[in-house]
């Protein structure tokens, strides 16, 4: 339990902070599924980039001042 709390420690001090919340569900699955640690590792980390660059995207959008949010789904294609 001492290294569980240093690796949930080191975790945060890397602001790595998805996966501080997802190593507990995953530690599960290692445990009732046959699934190695390299491929927890990576789904770890596949949540981990795909949070940062989620929150890069709604800073960027934030700094460039748009006054509303559209996507593609929004326009009117119909013309």
């Amino acid at each position: 339990m001492i290294n569980y709390n240093k690796l949930m420690n080191n975790l945060e001090t890397l602001k790595l902070d998805k996966m501080v919340m997802f190593l507990p569900n995953y530690l599960e699955i290692i445990k009732t599924q046959d699934i190695s640690i390299v491929d927890i590792l990576h789904r770890l980390m596949k949540e981990e980039i795909k949070y940062r660059d989620e929150r890069t995207f709604k800073i960027q959008v934030s700094v460039a001042g748009f006054p509303f949010e559209k996507e593609l789904k929004d326009f009117d294609s119909s013309y």
